[in-house]
Order: structure tokens, then C-alpha cells, then sequence
């Protein structure tokens, strides 16, 4: 059984953010090794790609009311996707080396049109991936790719390892242009060294 750590703070500072990294690092390495066909043949596949040259990953959430709150307290929307691609751009005027790849992993059904405008020959995104368009369904019931409901029955397992295989592929970046979220805290432990930028760190 893996020893007891404290969670990782909503904010401290670098050193110490540095130290907890390393350390969950260290477990995940220890006791998580995907097994799953699937997942291993495409981050094997994929990640190729990532892995040459430098690699920017972009990990945007659909809007819902869920995903809003998510992102702190008297949040009431989350970043838009226009404000990603800026965001993207600011990042890359600020590299010394310009990036080969940009991969975008989202639930959110509009983001790729949006990014494939900004960045037509860099971007990667996954095919057959199930993606929404945010919102609230008319029974009250939140638009999410991972909510079951009359509006979303194909919720599955798939849904679930596609997750999966996002958050080891993002790992696989260089530079993580990210909002508040689950994946985005475990890919900064499956890949201590990835630097992580909020999008709202490069909008202002």
C-alpha cells in the first residue's frame, strides 16, 4: 500500500510544489501501469508524435454550469475557447524554440474548429472522441461528455479511458496551457517536469 501524502495545495509555493510533484511522481511510477490495449497502443502511437520536437498541450473543459463552479469560488463560466487560442499564442511568442505540435484534449464539441483556424498545421487531436456542447439539458441535467442521461446514453467505460489516454498524452508535452481541473492535477504528477501554465496566467 502506497504511504499516506497530504494533498497538494491549491497554491504554494514553487519549491514546495517542485517537492510534492516529484514525490507523487514517484508513486505513480511505483504502483500505476495502464494495462489496457487501447490506451497503451494510441499513447504509444500518439505520444510519438509529441515526443519529437517541443509540444504544447491544451487541455479545455465545455462549459457547463459543473465545469464553471470547478473553477473557484463566484466563478460563474470558464474560459472560452477564443481565449485558449490567445492564450496558445502568447505562449508560443514567449518560446525560444517555436512549437511542432499543439495537442488539444477536450469534451468541448466547438474547440476543435476554433483551434484547427489558429493553428492548421500544428494541431493533433484525436479522432472518435465523444465531445458536447456544453450547457444544460432541457431536464436540468448538465451537457457532459461523462454524465449519464437520457441526452447522453453512450456515457461508457470508452468515455473513461479516453480520459485516460488525454491525461498520458498531455503528459507526453513539454508546456501544459491548462484550466482547473482533475486531469490537468494528474498530468502534473505523471510528468513532474511538464511546465504548467494557467490560462489565465497568459491573458494578463
Amino acid at each position: 500500500r502506497p504511504p499516506h501524502l497530504p494533498p497538494l495545495p491549491l497554491s504554494s509555493p514553487p519549491q514546495s510544489t517542485s517537492l510534492q510533484r516529484a514525490l507523487y511522481h514517484e508513486l505513480y511510477m511505483r504502483w500505476v501501469c495502464p494495462v489496457h490495449e487501447r490506451v497503451r497502443r494510441e499513447v504509444d502511437q500518439f505520444g510519438a508524435q509529441l515526443a519529437r520536437g517541443v509540444s504544447i498541450g491544451v487541455h479545455k473543459r465545455v462549459e457547463t454550469p459543473g465545469t464553471a463552479l470547478y473553477q473557484g469560488a463566484g466563478s460563474s463560466s470558464v474560459f472560452s475557447c477564443a481565449d485558449f487560442v490567445r492564450a496558445v499564442e502568447v505562449l508560443i511568442s514567449r518560446l525560444s524554440r517555436s512549437p511542432t505540435r499543439i495537442f488539444l484534449a477536450t469534451d468541448d464539441a466547438n474547440s476543435e474548429d476554433e483551434f484547427r483556424a489558429a493553428f492548421p498545421e500544428r494541431l493533433c487531436v484525436r479522432d472518435g472522441i465523444q465531445r458536447v456542447s456544453g450547457g444544460v439539458n432541457p431536464d436540468g441535467t448538465l451537457n457532459e461528455v461523462h454524465i449519464r442521461s437520457p441526452h447522453n446514453p453512450r456515457c461508457t467505460v470508452r468515455d473513461a479511458a479516453d480520459v485516460l489516454i488525454d491525461a498520458l498524452l498531455l503528459a507526453r508535452c513539454h508546456w501544459l496551457v491548462h484550466m482547473d481541473s482533475n486531469v490537468t492535477s494528474a498530468v502534473s504528477l505523471i510528468n513532474p517536469r511538464i511546465k504548467m501554465l494557467h490560462v489565465a496566467e497568459l491573458l494578463h
